[in-house]
């Protein structure tokens, strides 16, 4: 993934697969641009969603969230951190 690109500098709202809820609780969350998104890790944010909308988090939120990360379809991530994404929903569930 391209650190430092124009793509970094846009605004959360324009990353690939979020929708609008999510568009609107990341910047409270201190995610305001998609690069601000990639230098936590989808990983990190995650978790502060966790913490602070805890609702909102399903597989479905991390696949958006991973796949924005990488600017990819959320049908097209990597899978290791698909696998990482159901750990960390199954330990959310407990």
């Amino acid at each position: 993934m391209k650190h430092g690109t124009s793509r970094d500098e846009q605004a959360i709202s324009e990353a690939r697969n979020l929708g609008p809820v999510s568009s609107s609780i990341l910047p409270g969350l201190g995610i305001k641009t998609i690069g601000d998104l990639r230098s936590l890790g989808w990983e990190e944010v995650a978790l502060r969603v966790l913490n602070e909308h805890p609702r909102f988090i399903n597989l479905n939120m991390l696949r958006a969230l991973i796949g924005a990360t990488y600017d990819r379809d959320f049908r097209d991530i990597p899978e290791a951190d698909l696998v990482k994404a159901r750990q960390m929903i199954a330990l959310f569930r407990k």
